[in-house]
């Protein structure tokens, strides 16, 4: 799995969370007592994209789009804490990119902290 494969399935990703907080984002300005609940949910929506499409489908639709999933290094299934531990470990990722990947291209299955942390790996597909 190349490093530009997954950069890329980032990018995807990126842009349907930035699409997904623009929209709550705007819905906040037009309803009064629902706007703080609605900010909320646009600051916690990385987190919740990454967790949501991940633990039920093991990736998401960046991932998908390049035919990759997210899988145990024995080639299983993660449980929902390591799928928890991946999301989470965005926040702090986001905030070091230049580590972030060069974790991901000196580490020999090519993972990230998160996937380090919980023995997971980002794999091609069968078939893609």
């Amino acid at each position: 799995m190349s490093l530009a494969r997954r950069l890329a399935a980032g990018l995807i990703d990126t842009i349907f969370i930035l699409i997904i907080m623009e929209t709550l984002a705007k819905a906040a300005g037009e309803v009064g007592s629902a706007a703080p609940l609605l900010r909320g949910a646009a600051v916690a929506m990385p987190l919740v994209y990454f967790l949501a499409f991940e633990a039920i489908y093991q990736t998401t639709p960046g991932k998908t789009f390049l035919g990759l999933s997210v899988v145990t290094v024995e080639g299983g299934k993660p449980d929902f804490t390591a799928h928890l531990v991946r999301a989470a470990s965005r926040v702090p990722e986001a905030l070091i990119i230049v580590p972030y990947v060069y974790s991901i291209v000196a580490s020999p299955l090519n993972q990230r902290f998160g996937d380090a942390a919980t023995d997971t790996l980002v794999v091609r597909r069968s078939g893609h």
